[in-house]
């Protein structure tokens, strides 16, 4: 018996680091970082998960986690996982509230499959990325190439109308090329 304990012991130390760095890992990075079974089954949360969402890891789990997730997109957040069934990762953005102020913020999320030696999967490991400000961002980002395009065609319209005219009161190109350098000559 004390020989299967002492052999035992080792494996026993090194699940433990595992699980120190795992948590270590998990903890002191800024995503929320999360754990599931069964294609969306939370079985764990981050410390971040509960600041942000101020649910207990105990709150979370099972469907628990879509319980700070924005109404509109409850549905969006769920359906990815029937697709991870076919392709083994999870994908989805959605907004997630928060709870110190009340407001909802874009994550991106994301979460890969741990498998076993036969490729059979044992849990997913996640992470949600707030994304706001980038998202912001990009809003701003198209509204100014919206503006620019829409100055770039004012523009192209005011260049047709001053070549149309020149060209309709000219009798050459000699002529329009004898203007122009004139005009940039004063």
């Amino acid at each position: 018996m004390s020989t299967s304990r002492s052999a035992k012991a080792p494996i026993r130390r090194c699940a433990k680091a595992n699980s120190v760095r795992f948590r270590t890992l998990s903890e002191g990075i800024p995503q929320l970082v999360w754990r599931a079974v069964d294609y969306g089954h939370w079985t764990w949360s981050s410390t971040q998960w509960s600041a942000f969402t101020a649910q207990t890891d105990l709150q979370s789990r099972g469907w628990g986690w879509l319980e700070p997730v924005h109404p509109d997109d409850r549905s969006g957040a769920r359906e990815p996982w029937e697709r991870t069934r076919r392709t083994g990762r999870f994908e989805a953005d959605y907004r997630i509230r928060q709870a110190a102020t009340g407001e909802f913020r874009w994550f991106q999320t994301r979460a890969t499959s741990v498998r076993d030696m036969n490729g059979r999967i044992l849990e997913w490991l996640g992470t949600s990325t707030d994304v706001q400000e980038l998202r912001e961002i990009q809003e701003r980002q198209s509204v100014l190439v919206a503006e620019l395009q829409h100055r770039t065609r004012t523009l192209m319209g005011v260049v047709q109308g001053v070549t149309d005219k020149t060209l309709s009161s000219s009798s050459s190109l000699t002529e329009i090329k004898q203007r122009f350098v004139t005009v940039s000559a004063r």
